[in-house]
This record gives C-alpha cells, structure tokens and sequence, in this order.
C-alpha cells in the first residue's frame, strides 16, 4: 500500500488471456491517498461494500500471454485501490484453477476440516516462499514526470514469482484462504489516527460457518512473528467481502 501523498495515479494491469494465465498489475501514482480522512472512519470501522470506481482504462496491450491494462485517474482513493485488490482475487480465484491446486497441496498435511491448521499451513507456506520487496522507486518517465510505481499481482504471479508486497502478499493469502472455504477479510491500517493508510493484510474468520474471531495472517512483517500477530495501528477498516462484483 502507499505510503506516500497522491494526487494523481496510473494504474496498469496485466488480466489473464485465458483460464489459468497469470495475471500482473501495477500502479503509478503520486504519493499518498489524497482525501482519505474525509470519510471519518476510525479504528474498527467496518466496510459493508465497497462501491469506490475503479480508474478508468486507458489502453489495453498484450505482452506474452497477459494483457496489460492500463488506468488513469486524478485520485485513486483507498477504496479504489481496495476495489483492485478485491479484483485480483477474484479472477484469481475464478479464473485460475492453479489457485485451488496450490491450496490444496499447501492443506495436504492438515486433517479434513481442520480450518485451523489450514490457515496455519498457508501462513507458513506464505511465510516460506515468498519474500516481502517494496514497490518500484521514482523513476522518469517519458512525459518527463517523475514517478513511482505500484505493482499488484494475481496469487499465482506471486507463488511462482516468490515475491512481492503487502499488496500481493494479501492477494495470495486471501484467495489461498477463500478456495479452501476460510472466510477472510482485507484489513486496511494507518500507524496512527492521523497518518495515511499504509499497510493491507487479510484476517481470517473462525469458526468458519459462523465466524467470530477474525485471526490477522500478516506474511510481510520482519521476524519473528507469527499467525495472529498485528503491528499496532492507529485506525483500520476492514472490507467485509473480499470480492466485488465482475471485474471491469
């Protein structure tokens, strides 16, 4: 997630040409996430839906066997953003039967209907394979701008790839979670009451027909640590559906 101020950004995603294929995505944009605050949410606010609008397309190429789509807009809020992520996992669970492969391999040591250690066992794996790296540093374009770039990544592209940032981290996570029937949330936290957001990671819902102790599976934090473990924030939002309705 962003740590900077944004006022504009450009979003380029790569979605997947046929079932299965990898899907990659990035986001340019600059700063951090411009009129944030003025939606009053707190810590433990809860989001029912999210209904923000995705950045509008600007082009579309194919590079290999992906597509790459690019966004442009003025403002992306946290929304928005949140609604991008919520769309990588959802083709990456719909679009990808990889993702359920990948699940069940990583589950095959855990005892049917164990939804505890299924969510331990992709934590760890997470944990193992893949390693936390920042975003793409200000670089030139050719408009003569100056710029950073954000990537976000299907679960797929992140497995095999075996790197990324929260961003990612979350995507993988989530749709691990969702495809072995963990419910799961996307948490959204700032450092304090008045800081931007900065960081995404999913929560997991137990017992998991009727979910009343949400666990934080955070695969990006330094060692040591562990399944449950949260750095301390100043404020979240959880988005209740980890989905949203067809991508665009």
């Amino acid at each position: 997630m962003d740590r900077r101020k944004a006022i504009a950004g450009f979003l380029i995603a790569a979605g997947a040409v046929s079932l299965g294929a990898v899907a990659f995505q990035a986001v340019r944009r600059r700063g951090g996430l411009s009129g944030i605050n003025l939606l009053g949410l707190g810590r433990g606010q809860y989001i029912e839906e999210n209904t923000a609008a995705r950045p509008p397309i600007v082009s579309r190429k194919r590079v290999g066997d992906k597509v790459i789509t690019h966004y442009r807009a003025n403002d992306i809020s946290i929304n928005s953003r949140v609604k991008l992520i919520q769309d990588r996992v959802y083709k990456s669970i719909t679009e990808d039967p990889q993702t359920r492969e990948i699940a069940t391999k990583i589950i095959a040591g855990c005892k049917s209907r164990d939804n505890m250690c299924e969510a331990q066992a992709i934590y760890d794996a997470v944990r193992k394979r893949v390693r936390y790296i920042g975003d793409v540093t200000p670089i030139k374009f050719p408009d003569g701008e100056v710029d950073a770039i954000d990537y976000f990544q299907s679960a797929r592209r992140t497995w095999e790839m075996g790197a990324g940032d929260c961003d990612d981290h979350v995507v993988l996570i989530t749709a691990l979670l969702s495809v072995v029937g963990i419910p799961a949330r996307l948490r959204v936290t700032s450092p304090s009451k008045n800081a931007d957001w900065g960081h995404i990671y999913p929560i997991a819902g137990f017992p998991v027909t009727d979910p009343r102790k949400w666990i934080a599976l955070d695969t990006t934090l330094e060692s040591p640590t562990r399944m449950g473990h949260e750095v301390a924030f100043g404020r979240n939002l959880d988005y209740k559906r980890v989905t949203r309705d067809l991508p665009a």
